[in-house]
């Protein structure tokens, strides 16, 4: 078990690492497509390259465990989807919106926790049911705002995938395989579905700048080895909803970046339903301990 004060500053890297995704979507001017599949890509290739350096023998571990192939597959599948459709929503709605309905994920998994057997507290419980109050409210806000509603629902549908990808994730750490076992085949499967659709829809991509590319980089080194591979490093030691509780901080951060940065603004009434939002997900994750 990793000391308390590792996992805290591995929480907090994550956290941070995380907070600019949508940012460095929005700035790297390319399509979700695109930035689904370089960012996936890249990363891919950095994580195989630092393997074959300290560990050669993973390889063969991972081509000689078929089940582990399957699960990563469906866990590929889940993490496409989930990046497909959350950073389509970014082109639809405001990134504060986009992001706050997108964390509620760490709310879902207390569902897939309770399966493992165990059950959400009456704090959890409580938390849950005025979460997900606060964020019908917040949509309720949005149809006054007019707030689009195909950004809204691939926001929704991408918080639900997500929390399969890190369920699936926080199985198989628990059985013992290291986070590059996991990591390295599920980003693999991930980018090569990205791949197959874009040759189905007739997407080119390679048509990007240097510009893009760049931005491209920065999202394989920030959220997603900064965020998610260490999320997934730190699911062999936390529950599902506590290490990925990390991302309620992501609408904080993000927003102040989309004011700062690409100057998108937040209605007091939005702000103070999205603090709620993340305030009844903090109350379900932090009451854990007395579950």
């Amino acid at each position: 078990m990793e000391s308390i004060l590792v996992i805290t500053a591995l929480l907090l890297i994550a956290a941070l690492s995380i907070s600019s995704a949508s940012i460095l979507v929005l700035l790297s001017k390319a399509d979700a497509l695109g930035c689904v599949f370089w960012r996936l890509s890249i990363t891919s290739l950095l994580l195989t390259s630092y393997a074959s350096i300290q560990c050669r023998e993973l390889f063969k571990r991972i081509a000689c465990n078929r089940q582990l192939l399957k699960v990563s597959a469906l866990s590929g599948f889940a993490l496409f989807t989930h990046f497909a459709l959350w950073i389509e929503s970014l082109f639809y709605i405001p990134v504060s919106y986009s992001t706050t309905i997108v964390v509620t994920y760490p709310m879902q998994l207390i569902l897939l926790d309770a399966t493992l057997g165990e059950a959400p507290n009456k704090k959890q419980v409580v938390g849950i049911v005025c979460g997900f109050s606060f964020l019908l409210l917040l949509l309720t806000q949005g149809v006054f705002e007019s707030l689009n509603l195909r950004g809204v629902l691939c926001s929704l549908l991408a918080s639900t995938a997500a929390s399969a990808y890190f369920g699936i994730g926080r199985i198989v750490r628990r059985r013992g395989l290291s986070v590059l076992e996991y990591a390295i085949p599920t980003y693999g499967f991930a980018s090569l579905i990205a791949l197959l659709y874009a040759l189905i829809i007739g997407r080119n991509l390679l048509n990007y700048t240097l510009h893009s590319y760049a931005f491209f980089t920065l999202m394989s080194l920030a959220p997603m080895i900064g965020g998610h591979t260490v999320i997934n490093y730190l699911l062999k030691y936390l529950k599902s909803s506590t290490a990925t509780s990390i991302a309620l901080i992501e609408p904080i951060g993000a927003s102040i970046l989309a004011y700062l940065l690409l100057g998108q603004e937040v209605s007091i009434v939005s702000a103070i339903l999205m603090i709620m939002v993340v305030a009844s997900t903090c109350l379900v994750v932090l009451s854990e301990e007395s579950s």
